[in-house]
């Protein structure tokens, strides 16, 4: 797993508040193709969430997700989902899957590698606003509680991914576990990453006591320096870490979810992503969390 510092931090992070409406507004996203305005029947996106005045998603420094190495970012997202990139996934993913794949969590998400049309993108969820807790309306990736008859995390996350959406993934398109990031309360969310291969949206068949909203962001999207951004985060009056943020698509991007998402694309194009997560260890905290 590249960056080797940024993994090892996550799990001594604090929770960061959530964005507060009387902060400053989060800079205007550009129209993507895929938001709810104009398609008849269909509610516009909620506006964005707000920020800290001064800290929260500033954009990406320009040379992020650049590499003189890989000039054609397309051929390289196209050569993550090759076999050769599969298996140098699986390979990296060994070791945190051996360790954390059978240790009891709180909750395991999926993170679904797929092709829409032919474009490898990121499978994300909006959670349904009928929902109780203070996650509804969040973007997520398709997961939940573990359940004591649950075998391992794996098995989570894909009986959630099937009760959520209607999809079946096989445990052979598993690529591994990565290594979990905590919540506020201090509980494990463990990702799995899993190609799900070709993928018509419509076939989808989404609880919708559960999902709101079932949408997908290009790899090639999130690799785009002017579509990532970073949050500062302080802790006792003091800067504490960065966290990322993807932008201008149907909703942002923020929390566990974005952390996730960065550790997908540290896997999936190492030589393109720059990691935006950056951690202080604080004093008097045995185990500070991450809040989604």
């Amino acid at each position: 797993m590249p960056r080797s510092g940024s993994l090892a931090a996550l799990s001594r992070l604090p929770a960061p508040a959530p964005p507060r409406s009387t902060r400053e507004p989060v800079p205007s996203a550009a129209p993507h193709p895929s938001h709810g305005a104009g398609r008849p029947g269909r509610p516009r996106p909620r506006p964005p969430r707000f920020a800290k005045p001064g800290r929260q998603n500033r954009p990406a420094p320009p040379s992020a997700g650049r590499c003189p190495r890989c000039p054609r970012r397309a051929d390289m997202v196209l050569d993550s989902l090759s076999a050769e990139g599969e298996r140098c996934c699986r390979q990296l993913l060994r070791e945190t899957t051996a360790r954390f794949r059978a240790r009891p969590a709180a909750a395991a998400v999926l993170v679904p590698l797929c092709l829409v049309r032919g474009v490898p993108a990121l499978l994300y969820t909006l959670r349904s606003s009928r929902l109780a807790g203070r996650h509804k309306g969040d973007v997520s990736f398709p997961g939940g509680k573990c359940d004591p008859a649950d075998q391992d995390v794996v098995h989570t996350a894909l009986r959630e991914t099937q009760e959520e959406l209607g999809l079946a993934v096989p445990k052979e398109h598993v690529w591994g576990v990565m290594r979990p990031v905590y919540d506020r309360a201090k509980a494990s969310v463990v990702p799995v990453l899993a190609s799900v291969g070709q993928l018509d949206l419509q076939s989808l068949k989404p609880n919708p006591e559960e999902v709101e909203e079932v949408f997908v962001l290009p790899l090639a999207h999130l690799l785009q320096t002017q579509n990532q951004g970073y949050t500062h985060f302080c802790h006792r009056g003091h800067f504490s870490y960065t966290l990322p943020v993807f932008l201008h698509g149907p909703h942002r991007v923020w929390g566990l979810t974005a952390v996730i998402t960065e550790f997908a694309l540290q896997l999936l194009a190492p030589d393109t992503y720059r990691s935006h997560l950056v951690c202080v260890q604080l004093p008097n905290d045995s185990k500070p969390a991450l809040e989604d």
